[in-house]
């Protein structure tokens, strides 16, 4: 998390994008984690997606999103048996 929050930090606003099935969900904390940063809560670009199946894809493809563990499970899974071979 910290390497993340330091490139967030690092990079012009608008470069790194994030991901989730909307406002209200557990992305808004993406704004309070950018404010408790000391960063505009846009600095990192909000892509709302139409539920858990189109962010986990976002995932996938390499993209920050935001999700419960159990909707990322599969990926989570699959990175660890990747990472063992």
């Amino acid at each position: 998390m910290k390497e993340l929050a330091d490139a967030i930090k690092a990079a012009p606003a608008g470069k790194f994008k994030a991901s989730g099935t909307g406002q209200g969900h557990l992305a808004s904390g993406a704004g309070r984690l950018m404010q408790a940063m000391g960063l505009a809560p846009n600095h990192v670009a909000w892509v709302p997606s139409n539920g858990a199946a189109p962010a986990m894809q976002d995932l996938a493809a390499g993209a920050s999103t935001t999700c419960s563990v159990p909707e990322a499970r599969a990926i989570i899974e699959a990175a660890r048996r990747a990472a063992l071979r």
